[in-house]
C-alpha cells in the first residue's frame, strides 16, 4: 500500500490552490491564467461530471470548477472507481493542453470525438497521479 495518496477532498481553498499551482508547473501551464473553484453545481452539468474547464486556449485562460460533493457521489456508488478531487483537477488541467476544436458541434461524430478525448484525458490524468504517488492502476 502506498505511503501517500491523491487528495480525496480539497478541505480548503488554500489546499486547492496549492495543488493547482503544483500541477500547473508539472504540466507546463505556468504561462496560463487559471482559476480553480469548488462549486455546489458545475455551470454546465450536462453529463453530471465532477469538474468542468471553461478555457480559451488563444488567451491561455481557464476557469476550472470542481464539484464539492463529487466524493460523496463516489461513496454512494454513483461511480464505480475512485475519483479523488486531485484527479479531477489534473483531468481538467489537461483540457488546457489538449484543446480540440470540434467543427461539427452537436453531431454524432462530434459527440463521439468528445467522449473519446475525455477517455484519453482520464487515462493520462490517472497515469500522472499514479506516477506522482507510485500507485498501481488497481488503486483506482
Amino acid at each position: 500500500m502506498p505511503d501517500n495518496e491523491p487528495i480525496k477532498i480539497f478541505e480548503t481553498d488554500e489546499q486547492l490552490q496549492t495543488s493547482l499551482k503544483e500541477w500547473q508547473e508539472r504540466l507546463f501551464l505556468n504561462d496560463w491564467c487559471i482559476v480553480a473553484k469548488m462549486v455546489d453545481k458545475c455551470s454546465d452539468d450536462e453529463y453530471g461530471t465532477s469538474g468542468l474547464n471553461t478555457h480559451l486556449p488563444i488567451q491561455k485562460t481557464a476557469y476550472i470548477e470542481i464539484l464539492k460533493d463529487s466524493c460523496e457521489m463516489i461513496e454512494q456508488k454513483v461511480f464505480i472507481g475512485k475519483q479523488p478531487q486531485e484527479l479531477v483537477l489534473v483531468h481538467e488541467l489537461l483540457h488546457c493542453k489538449f484543446s480540440v476544436l470540434y467543427n461539427a458541434q452537436g453531431t454524432y461524430e462530434a459527440k463521439l470525438a468528445e467522449y473519446h478525448d475525455h477517455s484519453l484525458l482520464e487515462e493520462m490524468a490517472k497515469s500522472l497521479i499514479m506516477a506522482k504517488y507510485n500507485l498501481p492502476f488497481e488503486w483506482f
